[in-house]
């Protein structure tokens, strides 16, 4: 299975890959993306990226976000001033706002069967 995304920033393309191998158990998507790996929770709207330094959650339902430094204990709590998740047949659309950028950030994922 494969998919096509594009992260966009105040609707500027920054990146865009396509035929990207992903791998879905239950409703959790997973793919690697630039030496990152990227999860979805469907049920939950929840984006995770994690490397071996940090991990990002971005949990859309409740609109919370956090960010951990894996040498460090503890989580960051970024204020999620908007957030967004749509869902409809293969195409998925993550829009969110955090306080720590200022910037309208974009997910646009297509799945291809």
């Amino acid at each position: 299975m494969f998919l096509n995304i594009k992260l966009l920033k105040n609707d500027q393309i920054m990146l865009e890959e396509n035929n990207i191998t992903y791998e879905k158990n239950d409703n959790i998507i997973h793919f690697k993306l630039e030496n990152f790996d990227h999860y979805i929770d469907c049920t939950k709207k929840i984006f995770k990226r994690e490397s071996d330094e940090f991990c990002f959650i971005l949990d859309v339902e409740n609109e919370k976000c956090s960010y951990k430094l894996k040498e460090i204990p503890g989580n960051f709590d970024i204020i999620v001033d908007d957030s967004n998740w749509i869902y409809e047949k293969n195409n998925l659309e993550i829009h969110y706002v955090i306080e720590t950028e200022d910037e309208k950030s974009k997910i646009i994922i297509n799945f291809i069967n």
